[in-house]
């Protein structure tokens, strides 16, 4: 199969993240059944994982109430990228009746600092618990703060640091929903309609 430029960069290769030749942290899990819901995908990444992740989050369609396929987590180490590959990638859901297999790539937002700068100030935020991304405790990080029963409880997510781009999120919510019209199309009918997804995609 021939990919394209950017989904190659994107691609997972194992012997590249066991020969420290990638060092990406930040995936993107795809084909997640839709009726799956959020604790559902924490329950299946804690049996993998428990730990190793800081950052999840499962993109929502508000209008059906399902997930639109796909979402993200983010690992501090390595180890958690290689623990996705080994016990999901490829493999299919158990207990749903999806025949898709789990396909894991790289997000295009990478790292927990870049991925809280860009929610932080998304209208998402605003959302039920279930729809927004969250934060979690990991072991190294409960081992700095001196508690192992941390581990994997959920931080709360920094506040907003910008009022310009959380009144820009807004707006774009109200207007067009996720995805601006492009050129040429009818923009008139996008305007004033509530978008049926959430507002934001690493």
């Amino acid at each position: 199969t021939i990919r394209h430029p950017a989904e190659q960069n994107n691609c997972v290769l194992r012997n590249n993240v066991v020969n420290g030749l990638d060092v990406r942290g930040t995936l993107m899990l795809r084909n997640i059944p839709n009726k799956m819901d959020y604790l559902s995908l924490l329950a299946i990444l804690n049996e993998y994982c428990f730990g190793m992740y800081d950052f999840a989050y499962l993109r929502k369609d508000f209008k059906t109430g399902l997930n639109v396929g796909y979402g993200f987590v983010n690992f501090c180490h390595t180890d958690g990228v290689l623990a996705i590959l080994d016990n999901m990638a490829n493999r299919r859901w158990a207990g749903h009746a999806s025949n898709r297999p789990c396909e894991v790539s790289y997000a295009t937002v990478q790292g927990l600092d870049a991925l809280v700068n860009k929610f932080r100030n998304s209208s998402v935020m605003k959302e039920p618990e279930s729809s927004k991304p969250h934060l979690f405790v990991t072991y190294e990080e409960a081992l700095i703060q001196g508690s192992i029963a941390l581990v994997g409880t959920q931080i709360p997510f920094p506040a907003p640091n910008n009022a310009t781009k959380l009144h820009r999120s807004e707006e774009s919510k109200v207007q067009y929903g996720l995805y601006p019209p492009h050129h040429g199309g009818n923009a008139v009918a996008h305007r004033n309609r509530n978008s049926q997804y959430d507002h934001g995609n690493p």
